[in-house]
């Protein structure tokens, strides 16, 4: 294994699972994608470096998941504010009207879509497929630098390509009030802040005697709460307009922030219990993986060919899950391995790294 392979498989699963899966890049668009890479790709793997070598959890890299939607959504292209802007208007745009300058149901679905399925699964499967780099640093110090500067060069770009399309199509260029976007950057420093200040032991809590599921549970959680997710934010705008009107907004905001609460109370709880593996963690963001293609195909988004590629994707995306579950299955069983091989193996992208023990 070359020592680049980890960070080079997360920028490439990064923006494949955030804007293709979701039908944001059309299947026939999909040569565009490299726009998408600096962005998506190199700020998953930002947030991965910062979170493994704070020796922080999954809990920071949902916090940080956040910071990097509120970034390319609020600052980069301002759909925060005007979700017209992406002509996203079928995405619960201007539902429930604004608070503190925010749209609320296209903030609320697009921050947890981008801190779910842009950031944290594509690190999770990255870890996954190369597990004895999985709590440490993918790049030395230099490394993590030209990862900072491509991720801010991502998100210009991104910004320059959605306001010039507002502008080749005749738009208003909209820009949030200079308040509005120096509060929107307060809030993410506050959450990088709150995702890797140093707090606790740093070791997992467990709890004694509780024992994991079968994997199929959270195979059917992951698929199940992300469904459910997913729809209640985005179907209503085109099944059941009434729920898209003033405070009747409140219906499936409450309702998306309930699914996202207790599918992290009973993940949190399963992470403590004894023979919780990579197979239950890989079930839980396969099956959050597979529903994703489901809305943009209801949707009938793109073109007839556009939606058979995706649904070629998906059928693509389940045999090759599949084929990672008979890999894990079998690595689980297999003796356990020399335990001087992870430091044969050499740090990663040379230079310095920081390990620490991984919490929740």
């Amino acid at each position: 294994m070359h020592r680049w392979s980890p960070a080079a498989t997360l920028v490439v699963i990064a923006p494949l699972i955030a804007e293709v899966l979701s039908g944001s890049t059309l299947v026939t668009d999909i040569p565009g994608l490299v726009f998408f890479v600096p962005l998506y790709g190199a700020g998953a793997l930002l947030v991965r470096e910062c979170v493994r070598r704070r020796g922080r959890g999954w809990g920071s890299v949902l916090i940080l998941g956040i910071a990097f939607g509120i970034v390319e959504e609020g600052l980069a292209v301002q759909a925060l504010f005007n979700p017209d802007v992406i002509s996203s208007a079928a995405w619960g745009a201007r539902a429930g009207g604004h608070v503190a300058g925010f749209y609320g149901v296209f903030t609320e679905a697009v921050l947890v879509y981008h801190a779910v399925w842009s950031i944290t699964i594509p690190i999770v499967l990255t870890e996954l497929l190369f597990p004895a780099r999985a709590d440490r640093p993918f790049l030395s110090r230099k490394g993590l630098a030209i990862t900072a500067v491509a991720y801010a060069v991502g998100v210009v770009l991104v910004g320059m390509i959605a306001h010039g399309v507002m502008l080749a199509e005749s738009r208003e260029n909209y820009w949030a009030p200079s308040g509005t976007r120096a509060f929107t950057a307060f809030l993410v420093v506050a959450l990088g802040f709150a995702a890797l200040v140093p707090r606790g032991s740093g070791t997992a809590r467990t709890r004694p005697g509780a024992t994991a599921p079968p994997v199929w549970m959270p195979l059917l959680t992951g698929a199940v709460g992300g469904l459910a997710f997913l729809a209640l934010m985005d179907l209503p705008v085109r099944y059941a307009k009434p729920l898209t009107k003033g405070t009747n907004a409140l219906v499936p905001m409450v309702g998306g922030a309930a699914i996202v609460l207790l599918l992290g109370w009973l993940v949190r709880r399963w992470e403590s219990a004894d023979g919780w593996g990579d197979g239950h963690r890989l079930a839980l963001v396969g099956g959050a993986l597979l529903v994703v293609p489901v809305i943009p195909i209801l949707q009938r988004v793109g073109s007839a060919g556009d939606r058979i590629g995706l649904a070629v994707l998906e059928a693509a995306l389940f045999a090759l899950l599949v084929r990672f579950a008979v890999t894990i299955r079998a690595r689980d069983g297999a003796p356990p391995a020399d335990p001087g091989s992870r430091e044969r193996e050499g740090p990663a992208l040379s230079g310095d790294h920081t390990s620490g023990s991984r919490t929740s």
